[in-house]
């Protein structure tokens, strides 16, 4: 069984797995969780929720967004694209993604290019 949790929402409780999360979103008191199938609105802080995610899986980039990092697209030191929506990196947490991803750069030295291996294999 793949892992889940449950949260409460329109007075129901729904099933959410983790795989099929795309980003979350802090709205206040409330989290915006968006899978690739819906989006759920409910009473839980991001930090409260974070505590459930796996942290090799999960990243939180902004004080308001936490990211799956498998369904990141691309990104640059002040955004990232994460299921065709772009969302901030803050001040903060800059750095954190080159840090997560093996980030291949070419440097031109005269006439050979040099590629250098930026962060983790994940």
């Amino acid at each position: 069984m793949e892992p889940c949790f449950f949260v409460r929402a329109d007075k129901r409780n729904i099933r959410i797995g983790v795989k099929d999360i795309s980003f979350i979103q802090s709205m206040g008191n409330y989290v915006v969780i968006v899978t690739n199938v819906r989006r759920v609105v409910t009473l839980l802080s991001i930090q409260q929720l974070a505590k459930f995610l796996p942290e090799d899986q999960f990243l939180q980039v902004h004080r308001s967004y936490i990211i799956a990092l498998s369904e990141v697209s691309s990104f640059d030191s002040e955004n990232v694209v994460v299921g065709g929506v772009t969302i901030p990196i803050g001040h903060n947490y800059h750095g954190l993604l080159e840090e997560r991803f093996t980030l291949l750069v070419s440097e031109v030295r005269g006439k050979a290019a040099l590629i250098r291996r930026i962060g983790n294999n994940m």
